[in-house]
């Protein structure tokens, strides 16, 4: 029996020291994918909306952004110090176990920040109208994340009163013998059953974690690619545009070509501001459920906004075809994938109705070559196929 408790006692301290490094693992993989992440996303940005900028102003030899929006500009730098000065300090303390109890807090007000510089900088780029939605979109997307963040510590704060009111209420009125008689049951129990318990709880442990990393590695490294690839392409069309327009002094793509250039921007605000909503509910189990759907309109906003900056490098014959191939290929990647969905449920319909049929009373053999039917034949031939 002392042998059994000492086999116990060291069973539960392996599987709370396995449960302690995987919560290790989880907070500084989240932590550095969500830094990488966000960095990535706002340097993007910034450089996109500078180069708009740039672009904007570099027919007009006496006036610039600081002097025509001096304030606003003001605010923009502002905002770009103050974030470069947390992001610095987070660098610093990030190891820290002080940092880890306002970490959340010091990631919103990163985002704040952030958000805010680039709602200054991109409202230079339309009429003064549109900058009250810009800055109410800035103050949307930091404001509702931190009230998030407080309704979610509200409702863990009552889970926990909650579960200490249950504990308390059984610990007081259950009776002793039963209470011993569950604590025994970690010792009276043989120790064959207490180590496959342990083992299947430690390799149920370690198929989820390898799951959540394999699952975060795939979004971080698809996520990433796209964003490369798109900032790769939006950097070569935009000194293609400051090539083409850099010797007409009193003209720019702007004042050329308005409304493409508001659709061009208006894309990459709506890509941008998806992308920041993505980066924040990644790991959460609502995102999972619309994660394609998401990934879907981001590929569209950012093929239209690539496809309205490269038709001012065209003639207005070819913007149709440009806009073309935006819509064909975004619309039909979303084809591709709705069909997917009516394969995979179509399939799932047959396996149910094939699994009822068996259950029903289907000899096993009839059942077992039903099942390589569905590896052998192909797929338009499966439903042909008589039971």
């Amino acid at each position: 029996m002392a042998n059994d408790s000492r086999i116990g006692l060291f069973l539960y301290q392996v599987h709370s020291t396995l449960m302690a490094t995987q919560s290790s693992i989880f907070y500084m993989y989240q932590e550095q994918s969500n830094t990488t992440c966000s960095l990535t996303f706002f340097e993007f940005f910034f450089t996109m909306l500078l180069n708009f900028l740039q672009i904007k102003y570099q027919g007009n030899n006496n006036t610039d952004p600081f002097s025509t929006h001096p304030k606003t500009m003001r605010v923009s730098v502002t905002s770009l110090l103050i974030y470069c000065l947390i992001y610095a300090i987070k660098l610093i303390f990030s190891r820290h176990y002080i940092y880890r109890k306002f970490s959340n807090l010091v990631h919103h007000v990163m985002i704040f920040f952030s958000s805010l510089s680039l709602a200054s900088t991109a409202s230079v780029l339309f009429p003064d109208s549109i900058s009250p939605v810009l800055y109410f979109l800035c103050f949307l997307l930091s404001g509702g994340e931190m009230l998030l963040w407080i309704f979610e510590k509200i409702i863990q704060k009552l889970e926990e009163e909650e579960e200490w009111y249950f504990e308390r209420r059984r610990m007081s009125g259950e009776p002793i013998w039963n209470y011993l008689r569950r604590r025994a049951n970690m010792i009276v129990y043989p120790t064959e059953q207490r180590i496959g318990l342990f083992l299947f709880q430690a390799y149920s442990t370690f198929m989820a974690t390898q799951s959540y990393i394999f699952y975060m590695y795939q979004e971080q490294s698809t996520t990433t690619c796209s964003l490369t690839i798109l900032g790769f392409f939006f950097t070569i069309l935009l000194n293609f545009l400051q090539l083409k327009y850099q010797g007409n002094n009193n003209t720019d793509p702007f004042s050329t070509h308005p409304k493409t250039m508001r659709v061009s921007v208006t894309s990459l605000l709506l890509y941008s501001l998806i992308y920041a909503i993505k980066l924040k509910f990644s790991c959460h189990y609502m995102y999972r459920k619309f994660s394609d759907l998401v990934h879907h309109v981001m590929i569209f906003f950012s093929s239209l906004s690539l496809a309205s900056t490269a038709s001012v490098l065209f003639p207005d014959s070819v913007s149709p075809v440009l806009y073309f191939l935006c819509f064909l290929l975004s619309g039909g990647e979303m084809l591709l994938w709705i069909f997917e969905k009516i394969i995979q449920k179509l399939e799932e319909e047959e396996e149910i109705y094939f699994e009822r049929r068996r259950m029903s009373g289907e000899p096993i053999w009839n059942y077992l070559r039903r099942r390589a039917n569905m590896i052998v034949y192909p797929m338009e031939q499966r439903f042909t196929l008589t039971v």
